[in-house]
């Protein structure tokens, strides 16, 4: 997650190719067009792509197949640039190692605004910063109905998105 925070010196929203030297595995090469849901939330573009993310070099989590889970991951944003991140399961597993606690060893300043808990799903917001980069918010939702578990970035430099980032 680290990889994905802005430095300071960002003024617009990255480009839609700006994070090809991640390990990502692209489903297309540039943006197209986002679902509905999204483009009433003002993200009218999505780039999607698999993942596998390392939580002390250890995967983090494991498929059914006992195979090293891919996450599922989503550039979202407008023609101009992407403006939030989010990277989901592709499946239900038991145990998830979200990374915080080593995101937290490894400097990364947490600060967590909210939480909601209900019987079957809930949400936490938290404030993540380091030194050189824009603080950024961070936000997991997880349903037990569903068996979902989705993390999402809104990028500093797209204020409104930021702002939409908070508790129910």
């Amino acid at each position: 997650m680290s990889a994905l925070l802005l430095p300071k010196t960002t003024r617009q929203a990255p480009g839609w190719t700006d994070f090809d030297s991640l390990p990502v595995r692209w489903k297309h090469p540039g943006p197209v067009a986002a679902s509905a849901y999204d483009r009433g939330q003002g993200l009218p573009q999505r780039r999607d792509g698999q993942v596998l993310l390392l939580v002390n070099g250890k995967p983090a989590f494991r498929s059914k197949a006992n195979r090293p889970g891919l996450w599922d991951l989503a550039l979202l944003g407008a023609p101009a640039g992407v403006s939030e991140v989010r990277w989901s399961l592709p499946e239900m597993v038991e145990e998830v190692n979200d990374g915080l606690g080593s995101l937290a060893a490894a400097g990364v300043k947490l600060k967590q605004t909210c939480k909601t808990l209900g019987v079957s799903s809930g949400g936490v917001v938290w404030h993540v910063a380091l030194p050189d980069r824009l603080v950024a918010t961070r936000v997991t939702e997880w349903s037990a109905g569903s068996a979902s578990r989705t993390v999402e970035l809104p990028l500093p430099c797209s204020r409104q998105r930021m702002q939409a980032a908070h508790c129910e």
